[in-house]
């Protein structure tokens, strides 16, 4: 699943994707393996999600967009992934960009905060991805201080990979120290 989402961050993929993929990994392939995979339409494989990924970026979810997920992972996983997107619309990520303890507040009170967390951590790190200039070592770092732990852990495990100056940066070597993660 890391290697997946790892793929789909460098690939530029709309960062719902990875979002929901890491909150519902269940839809990330079918749950029944039968027969009835072809007449019920349900396609969701890692292919046809990266096919997703390009189809809807940066399209806001209604019926069309519906209709173009469940072409590609069917109309029960389409369903879901659209309610999703459309509670992910809440996210002001700018707002957590300039000032992630008042827009990190806002998706606490949430009542659908791991969803939100999920999707403000992967559309953070498609932007780190990108090379957003907004997101320095020192904002990533202040952004993981503030999350809660093990969405910090996640979030960093998405970004490490593009590669930075994170252990020249001493507030980040203490929030890995604080979270008890090691990375070579």
């Amino acid at each position: 699943m890391i290697d997946l989402i790892d793929y789909f961050l460098s690939q530029d993929e709309d960062s719902r994707v990875v979002a929901y993929l890491k909150n519902h990994s269940e839809d990330l392939f079918p749950m029944k393996w039968d027969e009835t995979l072809l007449d019920r339409k349900a396609n969701p494989f890692p292919y046809t999600w990266e096919i997703v990924g390009k189809i809807i970026k940066d399209k806001k979810p209604n019926t069309k967009f519906s209709v173009l997920v469940a072409g590609c992972v069917g109309p029960e996983v389409a369903s879901r992934f659209t309610a999703f997107c459309k509670t992910v619309q809440k996210i002001d990520i700018k707002r957590i960009i300039e000032d992630p303890k008042e827009g990190l507040a806002e998706v606490e009170k949430s009542e659908d905060k791991s969803s939100l967390y999920y999707a403000v951590i992967s559309e953070l790190a498609a932007r780190w991805h990108r090379g957003d200039k907004a997101l320095t070592v020192a904002k990533i770092t202040e952004i993981g201080n503030i999350l809660p732990p093990e969405f910090a852990v996640a979030f960093l495990k998405m970004i490490v990979k593009k590669k930075a100056d994170f252990l020249g940066n001493k507030d980040f070597l203490a929030l890995l120290e604080k979270l008890g993660i090691y990375f070579d």
